[in-house]
């Protein structure tokens, strides 16, 4: 008898390794039976990230070589650099040969797909690359606990799933796990007490469309880090960061705006803003700019030489009581013949002068009459030419 049960015990074992190797050979794994992660996991991943950092290095390599004066000074896309680059990446056998895996990207340079692992990269305008790790889209739960909202991709108790969070009550956002929204509009809305984003590098844009009023009203938020944000199927940024007054500086040289058609109201009330970094933005696609930069007091300085303006219908009140806004710098691109609404374009914009010394009086047109590069007393405008 117990010859019996020693070898029916043994078939059992014999049983049992045979189903496992059978699972393993057809990739499934004891992780994935048991719900944890198994050790050969962690270590494909480990190995994975190895790869990508390799390949990533080999990539800056190759850029830092090819780049030439064009691509150091920011001019990448459409310069001589850029086929340099092009060419060496291909010969080097780091990117993908079907076309449709380079794409020029406005003026905020390249999304490429790495032959060896597979991983996005984008080769950002100034020759630095960086990896692109897109997000389906996903729900989100948010909870607000004393004066804290945490928001996270899966369902946990005391959790409700929304997208929108207009509560003066909260003082700080605290993004728990990666979230991937289809819409940001409206998101922080009127939520004046936030001081602080923290983990927003979770936040994945770049199934978002939209994202009018995303920080509109957060009147307590002193920075914000938006280097992450993929902003490329954006197509509203009307007021934006409306009435952010204690936002001194925004860097906004990684956003992609080619689909963007409303910009009103995107700064407007930003009444502490100095420094205002738009010299990437791609606006060929815009429509409307009114209030876009009104009431931004302390404003000295606007360069919109990347500005092209063709189908710009609306500047209504556009640059209107920026108190101390001394030179605005455009391109031959900034044109006005489509504009319909321009009431109180410049309004009480009293420092402003143009490049030829045209300054602002009281008694001149404050529509877009002088929304032009300054030709002196023959053809007076506020725009300085940049050089």
């Amino acid at each position: 008898m117990k010859k019996i049960k020693s070898e029916k015990g043994i078939t059992l074992v014999m049983l049992v390794v045979t189903i496992i190797v059978l699972l393993i050979l057809s990739g499934i794994t004891i992780s994935a039976i048991t719900g944890g992660e198994g050790s050969m996991d962690k270590a494909k991943k480990a190995k994975d990230e190895t790869a990508i950092k390799a390949e990533m290095g080999e990539l800056q390599k190759i850029i830092n070589q090819s780049a030439a004066k064009g691509i150091r000074h920011g001019n990448f896309s459409g310069s001589a650099d850029s086929q340099t680059i092009r060419d060496a990446l291909k010969k080097n056998k780091l990117i993908e040969e079907n076309p449709d895996d380079v794409i020029i990207d406005g003026q905020n340079g390249w999304k490429v797909t790495g032959l060896k692992t597979g991983q996005k990269y984008k080769i950002k305008y100034d020759g630095e690359v960086t990896r692109i790790d897109e997000l389906a889209p996903t729900k989100i739960f948010a909870k607000i606990e004393d004066g804290i909202l945490y928001l996270r991709a899966t369902e946990q108790t005391g959790y409700t799933e929304g997208t929108k969070w207009n509560d003066i009550s909260i003082t700080k956002v605290i993004i728990e796990e990666p979230i991937a929204p289809t819409t940001c509009e409206e998101m922080f809305k009127d939520c004046s007490s936030i001081q602080t984003i923290e983990n927003i590098e979770n936040l994945h844009t770049e199934n978002a469309t939209s994202m009018k009023s995303m920080f509109s009203g957060c009147s307590n938020l002193k920075s914000i880090d938006l280097t992450n944000f993929d902003t490329s199927n954006v197509k509203s940024m009307a007021s934006m960061f409306n009435s952010c007054r204690l936002l001194t500086t925004i860097n906004l040289s990684n956003f992609d705006t080619i689909n963007v058609t409303t910009m009103s109201m995107m700064f407007r009330s930003c009444e502490n803003l100095q420094s205002l970094n738009l010299k990437f933005f791609n606006t060929d696609n815009v429509k409307s700019m009114g209030y876009m930069f009104s009431y931004a007091h302390e404003l000295k300085i606007l360069d919109l030489s990347n500005f092209k303006t063709q189908h710009l219908n609306n500047s209504m009140y556009m640059f209107s009581s920026c108190l101390k806004l001394e030179k605005i710098y455009v391109s031959d691109n900034f044109i006005t013949d489509s504009i319909n609404n321009s009431t109180y374009m410049f309004y009480n914009c009293f420092k402003l002068t143009g490049s030829s010394g045209t300054t602002f009086k009281t008694s001149n047109p404050i529509d877009k009459t002088y929304a032009h590069i300054d030709g002196g007393s023959s053809n007076p405008g506020y725009f300085t030419l940049k050089q």
